[in-house]
């Protein structure tokens, strides 16, 4: 197995939104990872000037990353295997 890691620190969904052909889809991968969120969640509340993301726009960009990975598969042989898991931030404890 190889593993890919394409996270940039500080992108938000649009971000990964912008660069999900080239560095996920076009990868084909087998299985794939996405832990994304916290800063389209939590920035404002650091820095009052930063753009408030609504949660309707983060989940309209998450599900668009997800379309294709469950639509065409990660690769030609099958389609993916969609789980989706709470953010960390929201586990209770």
């Amino acid at each position: 197995m190889t593993w890919l890691n394409t996270a940039n620190a500080g992108d938000k969904v649009r971000d990964l939104e912008a660069r999900w052909q080239t560095d996920v889809l076009d990868a084909c991968p087998d299985v794939v990872s996405i832990l994304v969120g916290v800063n389209d969640m939590g920035w404002h509340t650091l820095d009052p000037k930063v753009r408030v993301i609504r949660v309707e726009e983060f989940e309209a960009g998450y599900d668009r990353l997800l379309a294709p990975l469950a639509g065409a598969g990660t690769n030609s042989r099958s389609a993916a295997s969609v789980k989706r898991m709470p953010p960390l931030a929201c586990r209770r404890f």
